[in-house]
């Protein structure tokens, strides 16, 4: 491949067409991260078939696909099947001997606006409990949607409204709170849902959300918070 000097890049590129992956690896100059200021081009580009390819054409035996009374094929099996991590997190405050579940933020564009745009929105889920063991499925849920734009978004108007597989969830006007930041305004809604409409929302094929007059379209990602969020709210048997 040739040497790669501190300062360059080296750029790899799996397949062809429209499915092309390509990899960027920026080396450290020594001084901080290379940044889109001080960074010129100047790298290599590798062109590669992707290994899926040749896997594509493997096929297994009928022999191979039973695994029920073979422990070899078991034991491999299981370095196949990685577990998702779960996108919550639960922490206990042992002075309100509460515990606190939180899913990872999830980052939304408005519609009609670029992911660079000075809007950005978040969203999150959670609930909490009395104590440290879950006794009971929870009932109740929230949703959090938490924003950072150059004005204020939802300060006259921030009634939530989902759009869920053609069936409408109004989530009501919440509670907000906000403030003026020195790079712009940040704000914090928070609304109540019960765990039907949560499971509704989680189970959906195309979720739209309007807060206000600003409206989401959430990918299907979104789901699998959602469904992580009901998963801890739920009594493990």
């Amino acid at each position: 491949l040739g040497t790669v000097k501190l300062g360059q890049a080296l750029i790899i590129k799996y397949g062809t067409g429209v499915n092309d992956v390509w990899f960027l690896i920026a080396f450290n100059k020594g001084e901080g991260w290379i940044s889109s200021d001080d960074f010129s081009f100047d790298g290599y580009v590798i062109d590669a078939k992707s290994p899926l390819e040749e896997l594509s054409k493997l096929e297994l035996t009928p022999d191979e696909i039973k695994i029920d009374n073979n422990p070899i094929a078991q034991q491999q099996y299981q370095y196949i099947i990685v577990p998702r991590t779960p996108r919550v997190t639960s922490e206990y405050d042992k002075f309100k001997d509460k515990t606190f579940v939180r899913s990872e933020i999830f980052y939304a564009w408005p519609e009609g606006r670029s992911k660079d745009a000075d809007v950005h929105i978040r969203v999150a889920t959670g609930f909490a409990y009395a104590g440290k063991k879950l006794n009971i499925n929870i009932a109740r849920f929230y949703i959090s949607i938490i924003s950072h734009s150059d004005s204020w978004l939802f300060l006259q108007n921030h009634s939530l409204i989902l759009f869920v597989d053609a069936k409408r969830i109004r989530l009501g006007i919440g509670y907000h709170s906000g403030e003026i930041l020195s790079h712009g305004v940040g704000e914090v809604i928070d609304y109540w849902i019960d765990r039907k409409d949560l499971a509704t929302i989680a189970n959906a094929k195309t979720v739209e959300m309007q807060i206000g007059g600003v409206e989401l379209q959430m990918s299907y990602d979104f789901n699998t918070y959602l469904k992580d969020t009901l998963a801890a709210g739920t009594v493990k048997k």
